[in-house]
């Protein structure tokens, strides 16, 4: 469990991150690439850095317990 505006905070964070990685070294703006990264996340596709991050962070989660 953690408080809904640290979840809301490491979603950004995620997006974010997985928008600089896709766009780093590339011809790719970074704002093309933050644009891709939120419609990715926005349909649950997995090809999104930030869902990918939050399944993995839940799947750690669940082990833990």
């Amino acid at each position: 469990d953690t408080a809904p505006m640290r979840r809301v905070d490491l979603a950004l964070r995620w997006m974010v991150q997985g928008a600089y990685q896709r766009c780093f070294g590339k011809k790719k703006k970074f704002a093309q690439s933050l644009a891709e990264e939120i419609m990715k996340a926005a349909e649950r596709n997995m090809e999104s850095y930030a869902m990918s991050k939050k399944n993995e962070s839940e799947k750690q989660a669940d082990s833990a317990r």
